[in-house]
Order: C-alpha cells, then sequence, then structure tokens
C-alpha cells in the first residue's frame, strides 16, 4: 500500500479571526482526502509555499508537536489495518480518524438499512414479504459481522461474505446471490447519498441466479394422472361432504382432468 501525510491546510476557508483549519492532506494509493484535526491556525503563521508552519513564531513548537501527533495517529490507523489484512480506503480512514477523536460516531449500515426499511414499509411501494426477507438478511449479516460500517463494505469484505455464505453456512447459489442482492440495494442508495465515496460493487460482480435443470413427467406418468382423474378415486371421500362443497370439488377435479388431456395430446402428438 503506498500512503503519504502532509500538512495541507485549506487556507481558502478562513474564519472571521482570521484562522484557518490545520489539516492533513493523505494520500492512500492514488485516492486522497483531507483530514481536518479540529484545531486553527492564524494566517500569518502558515508557510503556504512549504506547506509548514513557520518557523520562530509564538506557539511554534507547540503546534509543530500537535500535528506531528496527527501524522503518527493516522499512520496508525493506516498500518494496523494493513497488519490485519483489513482494506482500508481515505473514506474509511477518515471515519477510524474522527472516531478516535471523538469527533463523530460511526454509520452502521444496519441502522441505515433497518430505517430505510422501515420508510419504504410506510410507503407500500415493496411487497411486506420482500421487506420481511430483507430483515432476515440483516439478521443473518449480523451473525457474520455483528458492527458493520458503512466504509466496511468493500470488495474485500464481500468476497469473505460470499465464501461464508457457500461454504460455512453451506446455502445454494440462488439463497447466496439473494443476500448479496440484499447488499448490493442498499450499498447502492448509500452511494447515491453521497455517504460513500466509492461504489464497491464495481468490483465485485454479483452475478446471475443459479437456474436449475427443469424436470418434467414423462408421457407414461401423465397417462396415469389421466387416468386417476378418469376414475372414482378421488370421489370416495367427498360422500359425507355438504352439496355446495362437492360440486366444487368436481369441478376442480375435471378441470385438472382437462389440462392433463391436452398435456398428454401435446408431448405424445
Amino acid at each position: 500500500m503506498r500512503y503519504t501525510i502532509n500538512l495541507d491546510c485549506k487556507t481558502h476557508s478562513i474564519k472571521k479571526d482570521g484562522t484557518f483549519p490545520i489539516s492533513l492532506r493523505v494520500s492512500i494509493n492514488g485516492e486522497h482526502i483531507y483530514i481536518n484535526t479540529g484545531r486553527h491556525i492564524k494566517d500569518n503563521h502558515y508557510d503556504r509555499v512549504n506547506k509548514c508552519v513557520k518557523s520562530g513564531i509564538s506557539g511554534y513548537s507547540g503546534l509543530n508537536s500537535f500535528i506531528d501527533r496527527q501524522k503518527t495517529q493516522v499512520d496508525t490507523i493506516i498500518t494496523e489495518n494493513e497488519k490485519k489484512g483489513n482494506i482500508i480506503t481515505v473514506q474509511k480512514l477518515k471515519e477510524l480518524y474522527e472516531q478516535g477523536s471523538g469527533k463523530v460516531k460511526s454509520i452502521s449500515f444496519y441502522n441505515f438499512a433497518e430505517e430505510t426499511i422501515t420508510r419504504e414499509r410506510e410507503l407500500n411501494d415493496i411487497s411486506s414479504d420482500t421487506l420481511d426477507n430483507y430483515d432476515n438478511e440483516i439478521a443473518k449479516l449480523k451473525v457474520y459481522r455483528p458492527k458493520l460500517s458503512i466504509h466496511d463494505i468493500d470488495k474485500h469484505f464481500l468476497e469473505g461474505y460470499k465464501s461464508y455464505l457457500l461454504e460455512v453456512l453451506k446455502q445454494k447459489n440462488n439463497t447466496a446471490y439473494h443476500a448479496l442482492c440484499f447488499l448490493r440495494k442498499y450499498t447502492k442508495k448509500l452511494f447515491n447519498e453521497g455517504k460513500i465515496s466509492k461504489y464497491p460493487f464495481t468490483e465485485f460482480v454479483v452475478g446471475s441466479p443459479f437456474i436449475g435443470e427443469p424436470e418434467y413427467l414423462e408421457p407414461e406418468e401423465l397417462k396415469k394422472l389421466h387416468d386417476l382423474y378418469d376414475s372414482k378415486e378421488l370421489l370416495k371421500g367427498y360422500k359425507k361432504l355438504k352439496v355446495n362443497t362437492l360440486k366444487i370439488l368436481i369441478l376442480v377435479k375435471n378441470i385438472r382432468k382437462y389440462y392433463v388431456i391436452i398435456l398428454v395430446a401435446v408431448i405424445v402428438g
């Protein structure tokens, strides 16, 4: 992983008191982001050309020590995640830094998905059965990863979850496909709403649902069904039923009978 951490203040964000935020410009594999450290510096204390605090000014030593600590904090976040095998993006880095600084709380994917599903239930645009299935997908996902930030969902995570579904839970291809489609749907919403800067499914392909080989009845099997419907065996248990119910059952029997006759005629030719 290639990364750099430098002081690079956004000097256009000057406040009324003549100060602007002390920012770090972090680049990871060609992508960069600005991280606000929460401190401010006076305009005349910043060297715009060399991107550093001017030496010899009042508080110079303390400011440099603070900036060095922030650089170390960012570097530690990157190296620790790299050691764990976690793929870290600039957006995820910023979130982890802000969590450590106590500035913001991580946005939970579960909270986002559950709140969105609640709104979808109120709008009645999606069937309740489908939304119930989404609730089940969340419950299954929580077993795999009890805490899941919106920035945790990347190609590495998706590959691991797919392996978990197929190899650990021993789920069928279609079941795993629908689990990943659920993730894709709500991750797409996060991306469209600007909550994540990168859409992970551009690098991870869900694929297509597995289509099983259909099974057909043989002509002799259809003939047996026809003979059964044509016999009186199906009516033996109906004698004690009310007249209206009996008529309905006989009607259903006849409909099935003619349906089977047509199938036999088509197949046998």
